[in-house]
């Protein structure tokens, strides 16, 4: 009697949630991990990782710069946030900018400014559209330029010392 009426139940169950707005998937499979971000210096397909401080409480953004000389960037904020736009570099004196928008309605400008030759890191500091410092890092060798004394990487985000791996 139950194998009966099981799928009917499903099925008013799902029309009822379907109508309520509500997503009702049972056997869905977990969304799949994102590509590994690989380094190919010179190529369009290039991919590095990009970290940032912003503001002073301890709030920071971890994600991927794509492309070479100029490209798109994507990420999350430790809040829950996403945040998407482009970059570039070659501006004048060596610098490179960084355009970004979030998902909290939060979008900031960075400009680049030093270069580590030793990691391949660039620099870089900005402000955004909520009066925030936005300090930025991003390279082929980032976490190895951001190791601290004991050779952990960490971000150091105002008052919150946040190891990174």
């Amino acid at each position: 009697m139950i194998r009966a009426l099981l799928p009917a139940a499903l099925s008013l169950a799902a029309t009822y949630a379907h109508s309520q707005g509500t997503d009702l998937r049972l056997l869905e499979s977990p969304p799949s991990p994102p590509a590994p971000c690989t380094a190919k210096p010179g190529d369009p397909a290039n991919c590095t990782r990009i970290l940032a401080c912003i503001g002073k409480d301890g709030l920071w953004f971890d994600g991927r710069a794509y492309g070479w000389n100029a490209g798109t960037l994507n990420g999350q904020i430790s809040d829950g946030s996403t945040c998407t736009e482009e970059w570039r570099s070659g501006m004048a004196f060596g610098t490179g900018r960084w355009a970004v928008s979030c998902s909290d309605g939060s979008s900031g400008q960075v400009i680049y400014y030093i270069e580590h030759n030793e990691t391949g890191t660039v620099e870089g500091r900005g402000l955004d559209t909520k009066g925030r410092a936005l300090h930025v890092w991003t390279g082929l060798n980032v976490l190895e330029f951001l190791k601290d004394a004991t050779g952990i990487p960490r971000l150091k985000c105002g008052p919150t010392d946040i190891p990174i791996s």
